[in-house]
């Protein structure tokens, strides 16, 4: 019993001197200090002084992609059995005629492949026909038109003589018949009844005249729809020769040699390569300095060895809206790409759509702005801000807290664009040339706090 209690016992001790033991090492972790700012400390810092840059160049190196200025599929506008003029239709074959020297100018119109029109080839010939017997009618109609003509003035003058010799019968009758032959009711008759048969004989001649006018007219008509049917035949004919409209470069090809294709199928897709295309993303806050002086320089990384020299590039075009994604505006750059630009056969060695690129855009310069480097600048509050070293009387130097409002960055500096309210412990000047500003580590400081220079800061210009 007096064993069973000695061993209780000490168990106990054991388990107690454990928890001793933890609670000792436990005790030896680390408290953090209380957060304290001794009376006369003195923080250390660097100080730049401010001072306008003469001129700054803007340089922005971004990445982009190559793109063909133009590209084409050529489509099918008539039916028919495809025939081959070229068999070496294949992809990165040259065709058409001498490259165009600026975006969009006309080159070569090679015919690469024709469609078989046999059937339409009958129709145009129908249509010929159609044609040539509506301008025989035609000619016909307008014969019938003069003769018609002529007999309604033949009617008109015989007409005026029948009412003349009736007018004379009639005068002589009034008269009386001394001293000259005497005149009969039956001769009074006849030329009465000569004037009413010239009337009818001239109304004819009249209906006559009308009638070929109104065939004429449908005549005419008809060598219309004949002349429309022709010039159909013959624009289906047109259409059947598939040219380059300039010079370019296969990109794919959809159809084989005598295959049947429809109206609106895909034929040829067809890229130009000279000029290049350079498309970039550029981001809204430099977008403002783009325009037709814009000058660039496009380099490969992926070719230095081959085109190490950069190429020069100018201002194209740039998207209407702001990408709300990415905050970028999208730019497209004209590239001259002339032959021989690398050593390869395959394009006249030409650099070929698609590649990625470098793009080195100029954006002119800045004159007499403040620049402050990134080092100075304190990003904890809800605008960024710097520290100016003010007097606090005598030889004391204390904090001013001054947030700022920053411009374009470049080379490790911003652009001051203009200065916010003044916060804690600063006056409400604004930055100006001649003050200086702390660099080094500011989050600690407080507006007020003691400052001892350490050092200057020369700012590259």
């Amino acid at each position: 019993m007096a064993r069973a209690l000695t061993q209780i016992a000490f168990a106990g001790g054991v388990l107690a001197a454990s928890f001793a033991g933890v609670a000792w090492i436990v005790s030896l972790r680390p408290q953090d200090p209380p957060v304290q700012r001794a009376e006369g400390l003195r923080f250390g810092v660097r100080a730049l002084e401010l001072a306008p840059a003469p001129a700054v160049p803007i340089t922005r190196r971004l990445p982009g992609v190559t793109e063909p200025w133009l590209a084409l599929a050529l489509r099918a506008e008539v039916a028919g059995a495809i025939e081959l003029v070229r068999g070496d239709l294949e992809p990165g074959t040259r065709v058409g005629g001498a490259a165009p020297s600026t975006p969009g100018g006309e080159g070569g119109s090679e015919e690469l492949l024709r469609i078989d029109l046999s059937t339409y080839r009958l129709q145009r010939e129908l249509a010929e026909e159609r044609a040539a017997h509506a301008r025989a009618q035609v000619a016909s109609q307008e014969a019938e038109i003069a003769r018609s003509a002529e007999l309604v003035e033949l009617g008109e003058t015989n007409l005026v003589l029948a009412q003349n010799a009736l007018a004379r019968l009639e005068g002589r009758l009034g008269e009386g018949a001394s001293g000259s032959v005497a005149i009969s009711d039956q001769q009074v008759e006849d030329a009465v009844r000569q004037v009413g048969q010239a009337r009818s004989n001239l109304a004819t001649q009249r209906a006559g005249h009308i009638v070929a006018k109104q065939n004429a007219r449908g005549q005419a008509a008809l060598v219309a729809v004949a002349e429309r049917e022709l010039a159909l035949a013959r624009l289906r004919e047109q259409k059947a020769s598939v040219r380059a409209p300039w010079d370019a470069y296969v990109q794919r090809r959809f159809v084989s040699d005598g295959a049947a294709v429809i109206v609106g199928q895909e034929l040829l897709e067809l890229r130009a390569l000279h000029p290049l295309r350079v498309v970039l993303h550029v981001p809204a806050e430099i977008y403002a300095r783009l325009g037709t002086s814009t000058r660039a320089r496009v380099s490969f990384p992926g070719l230095a060895a081959l085109a190490p020299a950069p190429f020069e590039a100018r201002f194209s075009a740039a998207a209407p809206e702001v990408d709300g994604a990415t905050r970028s505006v999208r730019v497209e750059l004209w590239m001259e790409n002339p032959a021989g630009s690398l050593p390869a056969s395959q394009l006249d060695g030409r650099l070929p759509a698609g590649l990625p690129c470098e793009v080195e855009l100029e954006l002119g310069a800045i004159e007499e702005v403040l620049w402050i480097p990134e080092e100075a600048l304190r990003f904890g509050g809800a605008q960024p801000s710097v520290v100016r070293i003010a007097s606090g009387g005598g030889a004391d130097l204390r904090a001013e807290i001054v947030a700022v409002s920053l411009g374009l960055y470049q080379d490790g500096r911003y652009a001051l664009r203009g200065i916010a309210e003044a916060s804690e412990g600063s006056s409400s000047r604004p930055l100006a040339a001649g003050d200086r500003i702390a660099l080094g580590d500011l989050e600690v400081l407080r507006g007020g706090d003691a400052l001892r220079i350490v050092g200057a800061h020369e700012v590259r210009r």
